[in-house]
């Protein structure tokens, strides 16, 4: 008996899809924007890396979802339940529209204020 090789995993090798996520999950958001960065990159870290674990694009887009507290949740409730922009379901999007909400604008005007200060 031959295992069935036709489904692709991430690298493009047949027969190499994930079954088991390999980084733990990130933790819940709490909507302090002082915490989102790191939390973004755990999150990118864990759709890149554990992605085809996780399952389709709208499932990852759900998963996103999951890991929000009830504030930032209640912020993106509106985004989530549209499906993102045209209903597509897709969870970088989802993270673009958190960034957008979320993350500092003038984190490098304020990294490169203290480079100079620290000259």
């Amino acid at each position: 008996i031959t295992p069935n090789v036709s489904s692709e995993g991430p690298t493009g090798v047949p027969g190499t899809q994930k079954k088991k996520p390999t980084l733990p999950d990130p933790p819940r958001f709490d909507g302090n924007c002082r915490k989102f960065c790191t939390w973004h990159l755990e999150m990118r870290s864990k759709l890149q890396v554990d992605g085809t674990a996780i399952g389709s694009p709208a499932d990852q887009f759900a998963y996103i979802y999951s890991c929000l507290d009830q504030t930032p949740q209640a912020m993106s409730a509106a985004y989530f339940e549209a499906g993102s922009n045209y209903g597509a379901l897709n969870p970088w999007e989802f993270l673009k529209y958190l960034s957008n909400s979320y993350a500092d604008p003038n984190i490098a005007q304020r990294a490169l204020g203290r480079l100079e200060a620290l000259r």
